[in-house]
């Protein structure tokens, strides 16, 4: 069995990268080889069994909706947004939402001047935790469409509780879409 670790560092704007001990960030064909404990989800949502492996999946349907929903601020009771348990925690770069409606109310904020579209490149699983990396492309509305910018590469982590919702929600992106969209 082979273990990489992987150190939590904050940059410049507050945000976590997680790097190789060398001082890489971990290439993504390296991704289907780890096996990984999410740290955090241990005092969250309880132990999780150590054969669990970090596999790569097909973009689950619920993700689609959720990016769908994002991109369309559909907040509607049906929407993507559904699969946020109440108390979920969102870490979008340096800020933080707690609560269904305050991550709404974020998003609606971050997003309403905003004409934006996500795409997924590739999901992990890993127990109860999904990784995504992907793309969005953002455009201010009013402005022409070659003064869109792409937040890329984007990553999200998603974990779930025992009733099948998400209650952590980190998302992070490079220091030039951070600079791009004001963070």
């Amino acid at each position: 069995m082979t273990w990489l670790i992987l150190a939590a560092v904050r940059d410049e704007f507050g945000r976590t990268q997680w790097k190789a001990p060398v001082g890489r960030f971990l290439p993504q064909t390296a991704l289907s080889l780890l096996r990984v404990g999410f740290a955090s989800s241990l005092n969250t949502i309880g132990r999780r069994d150590m054969a669990d492996q970090l596999q790569q999946i097909e973009t689950p349907a619920w993700m689609l909706e959720l990016f769908e929903s994002i991109d369309d601020l559909d907040l509607s009771e049906d929407g993507g947004f559904r699969i946020f348990a109440d108390d979920i925690t969102l870490q979008f770069g340096p800020k933080t939402a707690h609560g269904i409606e305050a991550v709404k109310q974020f998003f609606t904020e971050l997003d309403a001047p905003l004409i934006t579209q996500h795409f997924v490149d590739v999901v992990y699983r890993y127990g109860n935790a999904y990784f995504m990396q992907g793309s969005a492309s953002l455009c201010k509305k009013g402005d022409p469409p070659e003064k869109s910018f792409q937040a890329a590469p984007l990553f999200n982590l998603l974990w779930f509780n025992d009733e099948g919702k998400v209650i952590r929600y980190v998302v992070d992106f490079p220091p030039e879409a951070a600079k791009s969209a004001g963070f």
